[in-house]
């Protein structure tokens, strides 16, 4: 396993690189302990896997007591704290803070982003990814408003009418969501970890 850590203006972000033998190990080491049961609960294959890197890392940062979901599935700590998780393939991603509200996402390089576009890009977004003319910019699109809408905590946003993501020098910057005749501000940090794509969120205040 790889870890990766860096703070930004309000956060503190950790990401782990699980080597693909690392998986099975891992959900056989926790799956059957009763104090990670909950994270354990009928789910597909994969899931369940991705759940064992999310309690391993979750774990060593000591993080797991704290930590409980919403009915909406958004995780929260019982401190006070603001808590986002993120999984791709045998990587998974954590972003806390203290402060503000926050949401991460992580990707490895796909086409489905781009074939999928229409779905959830404004026209504006379109425009401006055409002009940017760079093949994975609608991984950090689709990224940024994952992070966006974990960091928003609105259940039924639209990816495509509510959330609007600002590029600058070619990377997802800031992003506005307007719902209910309000507006809610957030400011992006993004990047990639070797070959994966990771997009945060914090919200403005």
């Amino acid at each position: 396993m790889k870890e990766f850590s860096f703070k930004t203006r309000h956060s503190e972000i950790f990401i782990a690189r699980y080597d693909k033998n690392e998986p099975p190990l891992l959900l056989k080491q926790y799956e059957s302990d009763p104090v990670f049961s909950r994270f354990f609960e009928g789910k597909s294959h994969k899931y369940l896997l991705q759940q064992a890197l999310k309690v391993d890392l979750l774990k060593k940062l000591d993080l797991l007591e704290p930590l409980h979901y919403l009915p909406s599935g958004k995780p929260v700590l019982n401190d006070g704290r603001f808590i986002s998780v993120s999984h791709s393939a045998d990587d998974v991603a954590v972003m806390i803070s203290s402060d503000v509200a926050v949401g991460i996402d992580i990707q490895l390089y796909s086409e489905k982003p781009r074939k999928l576009l229409d779905k959830f890009a404004s026209e504006a977004e379109k425009k401006k990814l055409e002009v940017l003319l760079k093949n994975n910019l609608p991984v950090y699109l689709w990224s940024a408003k994952e992070a966006v809408y974990k960091a928003a905590g609105i259940p039924g946003l639209s990816f495509k009418n509510d959330i609007r993501v600002i590029f600058k020098d070619r990377l997802p910057y800031e992003a506005s969501v307007y719902v209910k005749g309000e507006v809610h501000n957030f400011r992006l940090i993004a990047g990639k970890i070797e070959d994966l794509f990771m997009v945060s969120a914090e919200r403005i205040t």
